[in-house]
């Protein structure tokens, strides 16, 4: 077995404002002329913390990401993670509109520093593929949100979106409103999941169930590819992003690779 490495830090020296640095993760005997598929976490604090790292409560815990790429590693599926640290306010970076209670709307700042001064780091640096097929944009509830806006906002960056446990109540809920008004690309894949008790009350987690499903009927409606899995007996917290991580990392290496193993474009 290969053994597990540590992500590297990559300093932002250009900019101010929001994150200012990033972890990258490669797989063992990583060369850059493997131009490897890349995905961007946010909430990247999360991603590679160490079990030992972890309170008590496990909050907020790890999404294990070192171990869920190096099991694909395993397998020959092979990328580059790179996680993406929120800055002081996590609200105001990962939503595209403010909401009347929380505020907020600050998320296309952030998306920008990802696209404009992030990725030609990385893609310069550990020569990852810069085609939309190969790079993807993952995040969770809001997080998940202003990946999903990413998707609608620049499908020409992103072509793998993970959309995982979104905040559907966020700003009474116009992210239903905007998929719906929206023509995306058929090329586009959307990965949606939430866990099925998710809120404070059996009726908040079945409205964030119902909530989901819709906002995945409306990205098939509005004409992108998009899977959806409800997840039984997760809550809205690390431990579920994490359980469902290699199955999210896995469809977007094989969105990146059509034609490995058979498969078609």
């Amino acid at each position: 077995m290969s053994p597990i490495l540590l992500p590297e830090v990559l300093p932002l020296l250009i900019g101010t404002g929001g994150f200012d640095h990033a972890l990258i993760w490669t797989p063992p005997d990583f060369q850059p002329s493997e131009r490897l598929p890349v995905a961007y976490m946010l909430d990247g604090q999360n991603v590679f913390l160490a079990d030992e790292d972890v309170s008590e409560r496990g909050w907020p815990g790890s999404w294990r990401g070192v171990q869920t790429a190096s099991a694909l590693a395993e397998q020959g599926k092979r990328l580059v993670l790179v996680a993406v640290p929120h800055g002081p306010n996590r609200i105001a970076e990962y939503t595209l509109q403010p909401d009347p209670e929380h505020g907020g709307g600050e998320g296309a700042a952030t998306l920008a520093r990802i696209i404009d001064l992030l990725k030609p780091l990385v893609d310069s640096r550990y020569g990852t593929r810069t085609d939309a097929a190969g790079t993807a944009l993952i995040g969770s509830s809001l997080g998940g949100l202003l990946a999903l806006y990413s998707g609608l906002g620049h499908p020409q960056t992103f072509g793998f979106l993970g959309v995982l446990s979104p905040s559907m109540w966020w700003s009474d809920r116009a992210v239903l409103k905007d998929v719906a008004a929206a023509f995306l690309r058929s090329e586009q894949h959307y990965a949606v999941s939430t866990g099925d008790r998710e809120g404070q009350t059996a009726e908040g987690s079945a409205a964030q169930v119902a909530e989901t499903r819709a906002l995945h009927a409306a990205l098939l409606q509005a004409g992108a590819q998009a899977t959806i899995s409800i997840l039984p007996g997760r809550i809205h917290h690390e431990s579920t992003w994490a359980s469902h991580l290699l199955a999210v990392l896995d469809a977007f290496w094989t969105h990146a690779n059509p034609h490995a193993n058979g498969g078609e474009a």
